[in-house]
């Protein structure tokens, strides 16, 4: 912003989290912090259904939990073991599932 003729910053965007995703896919944090938990297939049921999603795109979901496994395992293993090997652990978990589909 110009102030007395001179510029000054007033503001910072931080982009560095960031990463372009469909706005359907905006829950593949919470599938990443609850994948283990019993109770998500029915978090996603409900999802879905005030979402107007009739199935999720499996692979989509797939790619997008394999970049938030990354960008967690970028920045955890020295700071947040636990939180990395849950990351290890889900991107191993993925590598096994070829196909999953949830049609409600």
């Amino acid at each position: 912003m110009k102030k007395n003729e001179h510029w000054e910053i007033t503001g910072l965007i931080d982009f560095e989290l960031a990463y372009p995703s469909l706005s359907r896919f905006r829950y593949s944090k919470m599938v990443f912090e609850n994948y283990t938990s019993k109770y998500l297939i029915y978090y996603l049921k409900g999802y879905c259904s005030v979402s107007n999603i009739d199935e999720l795109d499996w692979n989509r979901l797939k790619y997008y939990l394999y970049a938030l496994c990354l960008e967690i395992c970028s920045w955890s293993r020295d700071k947040d073991r636990s939180y990395y090997n849950r990351s290890v652990k889900l991107l191993s978990d993925l590598s096994k599932v070829n196909h999953l589909k949830f049609s409600f």
